[in-house]
């Protein structure tokens, strides 16, 4: 039965139950506001000394005002079950949000940075969350996310061992080893269980499962956890550093504070997120009013008779197969971010030896250094007015022809089944779905540079996030980009 009114409020829902509380969705007739209310279990109140316990530690958790922390209103009892009133936060929990999708790193890192400096200060006030968990993290009306029920489990605990139970609160697919094996926790149980939130956030998935929850305790204190990049491996190898360390067995290996967690973690998204010096300029900023794709009209009508193509149409695919340029093998450097530019087969001999220049720079002290730039320089001109001379009797004519490609930005895919939505994010509609090895040529990006403006071979126009692609500048791949997209 759900209660009409707790004290002065007026219930209007339950939100969830479970069995540390129950949580019910009510309005402040007061304030005039909707809050959520966290009643404790009648099974508790038997003990004489847990209602003094109750008080005192909700007048703590009451006192960690941070911005990361769902703010405590009042608390009280109805008929002698205690209860706490907070924020209500409508935009649903961290649980809901990874049950749908695994999270982009960057969303992780910012998640996790927000949340790491309020596990902080709780800790520097003696009180450890013990039930960190993506049900516990909550976002409101801005998308900002909140940890809840802090100290709540401590409450809860003290309660018990008053009776003379021994019980171990939490929940096991987040506990750490020694709150598994019983042992005096501090602020690094909560860092662990944070890291095993961020391997769910990146992967959608736990990385222990088992039977029963002593099972799962048996695996946090004793198995090594999976490797993150097993489950995603287009995750830069970073990733698993941080995992790892956060994780560590020993909490004496682990980072001492969750903002040391979260900045390694930053780190990493950030050498991800940033583009590549001196390449911007091949591309222009994009606004999504202005991509034609965002009007969400739907897809074209096909001809009568003359099935549409697209990139996901393996049949016309198929045709043309034997027109397309054959891939180039790729060096992959797995510290580099997934968003590059690759230097073209067809760059000039200027351009290969300017490079060539740099690469020697820091050895002109030496004397060697002197004389191997000087050999290579007369090398690289010997080799470059060759080159010339070739260019000029060949390569000229197609680039001053009125009907040759220009160089342009390609975007090749590297992981299958790729959605290119009409517009700068994954709230638009999906227009089509690219295969790994599909080509398109980008238009532009979006002013974060998390998305680029595409063109299908059908001429269809669209955004696709730029992890998922890699960027090179190709004259010949245009060419048969365009083959493709011919009927």
């Amino acid at each position: 039965m759900i209660p009409k009114t707790i004290g002065r409020y007026k219930v209007k829902a339950k939100i969830a139950e479970g069995g540390m509380a129950t949580i019910y969705r009510a309005h402040d007739p007061r304030f005039k506001r909707d809050v959520a209310i966290k009643m404790l279990p009648r099974e508790f109140l038997h003990d004489r000394t847990f209602r003094t316990r109750f008080e005192r530690e909700a007048e703590i958790i009451a006192s960690l005002e941070h911005p990361a922390i769902v703010p405590v209103y009042d608390y009280g009892d109805e008929d002698g079950q205690p209860y706490f009133v907070m924020r209500y936060m409508p935009d649903g929990s961290l649980a809901e949000r990874v049950l749908e999708r695994s999270l982009p790193l960057a969303e992780a890192a910012r998640i996790i940075s927000r949340l790491a400096p309020a596990l902080d200060a709780a800790h520097a006030k003696g009180i450890i969350h013990r039930d960190l968990k993506p049900a516990n993290i909550l976002f409101d009306q801005y998308d900002e996310p909140y940890i809840s029920d802090f100290g709540i489990v401590k409450i809860v605990e003290a309660g018990t061992t008053l009776t003379g139970k021994a019980m171990t609160i939490g929940t096991p697919d987040y506990m750490s080893p020694e709150q598994a094996s019983g042992e005096t926790l501090d602020g690094r149980s909560d860092v662990y269980s944070l890291g095993i939130v961020l391997f769910e956030m990146l992967t959608g998935s736990l990385p222990y499962v088992a039977d029963t929850p002593l099972g799962l305790a048996y695996k946090h204190v004793n198995e090594p956890l999976p490797h993150v990049l097993d489950k995603m491996p287009t995750l830069p190898p970073g990733c698993q550093r941080v995992i790892e360390k956060a994780t560590a067995k020993r909490k004496e290996d682990r980072y001492p504070t969750a903002a040391a967690m979260a900045a390694a973690l930053s780190v990493v998204a950030q050498s991800v997120a940033a583009p590549p010096k001196n390449t911007t300029a091949l591309f222009t900023s994009v606004k999504p009013g202005r991509a034609k794709a965002a009007d969400k009209r739907g897809k074209p009508k096909a001809a009568p008779g003359r099935k549409p193509k697209t990139v996901l149409d393996k049949a016309s695919s198929a045709g043309a197969a034997e027109k397309r340029a054959p891939a180039r093998p790729r060096a992959v450097n797995t510290e580099a971010p997934t968003l590059r530019l690759e230097p073209d087969v067809s760059a000039t001999p200027l351009l290969r030896l300017r490079g060539a220049i740099r690469a020697i720079l820091p050895h002109l002290k030496r004397p060697v250094g002197i004389v191997a730039l000087v050999i290579v320089l007369g090398v690289c001109l010997l080799a470059g007015a060759a080159a010339a001379a070739w260019l000029v009797a060949t390569v000229t004519p197609r680039i001053t022809s009125p009907t040759s490609p220009t160089s342009k930005a390609v975007a090749v895919v590297n992981i299958d089944n790729v959605h290119v939505r009409a517009g700068p994010g994954t709230s638009f509609d999906s227009v089509a779905i690219v295969t790994k090895g599909d080509r398109l040529e980008v238009r532009g990006r979006n002013e974060d540079s998390k998305w680029l403006a595409v063109t299908l071979p059908n001429q269809r126009q669209g955004w696709i996030a730029t992890n998922t692609v890699t960027l090179s500048v190709d004259i010949q791949s245009l060419s048969a980009i365009k083959a493709l997209s011919s009927p």
